[in-house]
């Protein structure tokens, strides 16, 4: 699983904004981040190009809104990433969830999530009836 996906399942857009986001990048990731405000990326509107040292280098692709935010990264960066996303939202903001991009799991990003919390807390769309009684997921 390489891409994930962070958004709300309904419709609506993610509660933060783009300066806030770049802000929060800037303080987390300091010297190892660079901050695009173009994309060769239909409705990117901001692009977050992470090299830490010692590890892959990653990017966060914030689309139009924002709607959604893509993420490249090994899946431990991408959990991580997410948890921490979210930890930029309001505790009472609508309902988050992380998915990859082949929509087969899914993990609901709750206020004060963990990278490890998030994979612990895996729904694994294989599975027969994962989307049982969740009217938001189909």
């Amino acid at each position: 699983m390489k891409g994930m996906i962070v958004s709300r399942p309904t419709e609506g857009d993610l509660p933060v904004s783009l300066d806030d986001l770049g802000a929060a990048a800037r303080e987390r990731w300091g010297a190892w981040v660079t901050e695009r405000h173009t994309s060769v990326v239909p409705n990117a509107v901001l692009t977050l190009e992470v090299e830490p040292p010692g590890e892959p280098e990653f990017t966060v692709e914030v689309m139009r809104g924002p709607r959604s935010i893509n993420l490249d990264g090994t899946p431990v960066q991408n959990y991580a990433t997410a948890a921490w996303l979210r930890s930029l939202m309001p505790a009472d903001a609508p309902r988050v969830i992380v998915f990859d991009d082949a929509w087969s799991m899914h993990a609901d990003l709750t206020y004060g999530c963990t990278a490890e919390g998030l994979r612990a807390g895996t729904v694994d769309h294989s599975v027969p009836g994962w989307d049982a009684g969740d009217p938001d997921l189909y």
